[in-house]
């Protein structure tokens, strides 16, 4: 979406991080930016000369996203240029001269939280930033969903290549922007300035959600002799994508093969340790408090990708500083409440609904966490907080076991079984589970 449309979708994004920043701030980051391009998928802005643009993505980057998403309803891929002095009129550059894309230097292998969903992606990419062309990982392709860490991996590998081998000439290019690079040659009548850029000038090509080459044979063509005229020169190419190369519907069988010559490894989303690393790891680098409890809590409600987690994060801090306080966990309720897809169920940690038995039952909430069995009232609380738990939540028993006093599974499965049995005989505990539930929800 380019002009007005655009236009008016970053005049909205901008009203929200008005509301947002001070006015100061806003007139000194925000206001000198100009929109080149926003769609749902895509957010381009463009900064002056004398724009401090390193500090701007360190400290606002993320904050933009958000009023971006906000607006279209997705979190399009913000790209950050700055312009040039004018001094003179110049002629209109030539086919072979292409803008690079430029990485994100905090997209690092030491910033890259590793887990069991990731290891053998990060294992690889590590191996071709170690020894770019030299590996038999040569394509390397990294698949799995959006949001998952296939972008940061791939510009991870992009920058450790550039700091030690500097001799090296990386491009990093996502697939539109390579397709838009195309049909601008293509009309200009200079397809052999295209070609002959990425074969002569590049000696690692990082090549992002190359699904986009589907249904697109010109460009398809295209990229298989350029493919071939790296693979037989020994230069590498890195891919990403959301699937498999064989479940790319739709692209040409020999490109599928030869995506296949080298090694493609998944991502999958992060597990629970990885998604509380995650957020560690975020707060950290935000400046941002957050304590046990409440990593433990976002940790447990969002469990779809990295970015949703970042996301949090990011709106955490402008609630935090809107209301003038620490992050507290009634705060992170509200949000993943908030942040919470349309439609979609109401998730519960075991914190919540303890707090919610003890309560109503009249004990101690820590009294359910200890590992001591406690008196008979706080035994019978602890069972029916666990079945609850079990009800309520997709966690398996161990994991409930391990929140209520590290207790075996067994024992979680004993409760579970026992409140589900008495409450077919007992008016007064089902009315009680069923008040509870109805508090809860």
């Amino acid at each position: 979406m380019i002009g007005s449309e655009s236009s008016i979708l970053w005049a909205k994004a901008a009203g929200v991080l008005q509301r947002m920043l001070a006015p100061e701030v806003h007139a000194r980051q925000i206001a000198p930016l100009r929109c080149l391009e926003f769609s749902q998928t895509s957010l381009i802005l463009e900064a002056p000369a004398d724009f401090p643009l390193e500090a701007f993505r360190k400290s606002f980057q993320g904050l933009v996203e958000m009023a971006a998403e906000q607006t279209v309803g997705s979190t399009p891929r913000l790209s950050l240029q700055q312009s040039r002095p004018v001094l003179q009129a110049s002629p209109e550059p030539r086919g072979g001269e292409i803008a690079p894309v430029l990485m994100n230097p905090r997209f690092t292998f030491d910033t890259f939280v590793v887990g069991g969903n990731s290891q053998f992606a990060h294992s690889a990419a590590k191996a071709v930033a170690d020894a770019p062309g030299r590996t038999r990982f040569n394509p390397l392709m990294i698949y799995g969903g959006s949001g998952l860490g296939k972008t940061h991996l791939l510009q991870a590998i992009g920058n450790q290549i550039e700091t030690r081998f500097p001799e090296i000439r990386v491009r990093y290019v996502p697939t539109d922007d390579f397709k838009n690079q195309y049909i601008y040659h293509v009309q200009k009548n200079l397809v052999n300035d295209f070609s002959s850029y990425y074969r002569n000038q590049v000696d690692v090509l990082l090549m992002d959600d190359i699904q986009f080459l589907v249904g697109r044979d010109a460009l398809q063509q295209e990229f298989f002799h350029l493919f071939n005229a790296f693979h037989q020169s020994n230069r590498q190419i890195v891919l990403t994508s959301d699937c498999s190369p064989g479940e790319l519907q739709g692209l040409e069988e020999r490109l599928v093969s030869r995506f296949q010559w080298g090694l493609s490894v998944d991502i999958q989303p992060p597990d629970r340790d990885t998604r509380e690393a995650i957020l560690r790891n975020k707060a950290q680098e935000e400046n941002l408090d957050l304590s046990e409890e409440i990593i433990s809590y976002i940790a447990e409600n969002i469990d779809t990708n990295i970015r949703h987690l970042e996301g949090i994060v990011r709106r955490l801090i402008l609630e935090a500083s809107i209301q003038g306080g620490n992050v507290t966990l009634r705060l992170a309720q509200d949000v993943v409440e908030a942040q919470a897809p349309r439609g979609s169920t109401r998730r519960f940690s075991p914190q919540e609904i303890a707090q919610v038995v003890a309560d109503y039952y009249r004990v101690e909430s820590p009294s359910l966490f200890a590992e001591n069995r406690g008196t008979k009232d706080v035994s019978h609380a602890r069972q029916v907080a666990m079945y609850l738990a079990k009800q309520l939540t997709q966690l398996p028993y161990k994991s409930i076991g391990g929140h209520f006093g590290d207790r075996d599974h067994s024992t979680v499965i004993h409760a579970c079984d026992k409140v589900g049995k008495e409450m077919k005989d007992s008016v007064t505990l089902r009315n009680d589970v069923e008040h509870l539930l109805k508090v809860l929800r």
